[in-house]
């Protein structure tokens, strides 16, 4: 999150003595996982050295499962930054999904950085189990209960993290984006399906089985019918009811700002459906923040600013008044928000590290530790 600390900082956001993070920091200087990036400001006494990730310690896979017909895949390093990214088209079948997420893996993997993959993450459009690592459900993609993340495993020679597409995207957000600072926010994305995440007093809310948050079934109005919220806000209907005036989304919502006529029905009626829809959730959660990712940030200045009213009118605040923004980094999130899983993931993992700092397990030296 920070980007560049000092020892002094770590120990008092972590609540620890400046001995320990020194003796914790100076071991990972020695295996090449933090580095001495300068001297920062001083707050009164001596400028204090501040330390960074050093970025080629490892390196991490994030692929994206759920946008529209391609896969997307994205290498980063260490510290985040963006090394290598790769598309490729796909057919909606479980084999050709497979096949095509071990192809974007392999083509990643093989970059001429010196720096090893120490974790790759995909994330899926469904509900998943994360204790087992499955998809448990999935609406749009046929991926639940096929034991995804280990066949994928074996074809590239990796051990597969399975993570849900919104819930990545939030994390994202929470870590660099729109959430940062803030406890309490509810994160709703649309893609080829509608997903949200409810963060509460900084905690994930999960549910009984990790399904919390599945929104898209609620029924919202839709012109003269009643219809689920993410049939509403399908990029096909969408384009259906425009019929030969506009031929893509960003057309028509530029024709809403513009005040044409046409443009305005029909998304005064995508309005009513969205802040219908997202009133149910907040209405039950009372989030400081609403946060609308994937396509919803290309719908524009205008649709966010009714959106709220809506909102307002729809989920009253009890005290104060509740922000909606949309993403900050809008149809990247689950990319992005994958390879932040990795990350995270093996920090968890940094006990497999040899010494040297220069060793990264792959899947069979992972499971090996991980009986050890």
């Amino acid at each position: 999150m920070e980007g560049r600390i000092s020892r002094a900082l770590l120990s008092e956001r972590l609540g620890i003595s400046r001995a320990a993070v020194s003796s914790v920091t100076e071991r990972l200087i020695e295996e090449k996982v933090l580095r001495v990036s300068g001297i920062g400001e001083s707050r009164g006494g001596k400028p204090p050295v501040m330390l960074s990730i050093e970025p080629n310690a490892f390196h991490v896979i994030g692929i994206d499962i759920g946008s529209g017909t391609f896969l997307r895949g994205l290498r980063c390093n260490a510290a985040g930054g963006e090394v290598e990214s790769a598309v490729l088209p796909f057919q909606n079948t479980f084999e050709d999904i497979l096949e095509k997420s071990a192809l974007l893996i392999r083509r990643l993997s093989r970059s001429s950085s010196e720096a090893g993959v120490a974790g790759v993450c995909a994330a899926v459009s469904g509900i998943v189990d994360r204790n087992g690592n499955e998809v448990r459900l999935s609406a749009n993609f046929p991926l639940a209960g096929k034991q995804f993340a280990d066949r994928l495993g074996k074809l590239c020679g990796y051990e597969i993290l399975l993570e849900n597409r919104s819930r990545v995207s939030a994390e994202c957000e929470r870590y660099f984006g729109a959430a940062r600072g803030c406890a309490d926010f509810l994160f709703v994305t649309a893609e080829k399906s509608i997903g949200s995440t409810l963060y509460s007093n900084g905690t994930l809310f999960q549910g009984r089985n990790g399904a919390a948050g599945e929104i898209r079934s609620i029924p919202v109005p839709a012109g003269e019918k009643v219809i689920t919220l993410e049939k509403a806000l399908d990029e096909s209907r969408i384009l259906q009811l425009c019929g030969n005036q506009y031929c893509s989304e960003q057309e028509l919502f530029a024709g809403f700002e513009r005040e044409e006529a046409q443009a305005v029905s029909i998304c005064r009626e995508l309005l009513d459906a969205a802040a219908g829809g997202i009133a149910a959730a907040v209405n039950l959660t009372d989030p400081e923040l609403v946060i609308l990712g994937g396509r919803f940030r290309a719908f524009g200045n205008r649709f966010l600013h009714e959106f709220q009213t809506r909102l307002d009118r729809l989920a009253p605040p009890v005290y104060g008044k509740r922000r909606t923004l949309y993403s900050s980094v809008g149809r990247d999130g689950a990319l992005r928000g994958a390879t932040l899983a990795a990350l995270l993931k093996q920090t968890e993992n940094m006990r497999f590290f040899s010494p040297c700092g220069t060793r990264f397990f792959r899947r069979e030296d992972y499971k090996t530790k991980k009986k050890e």
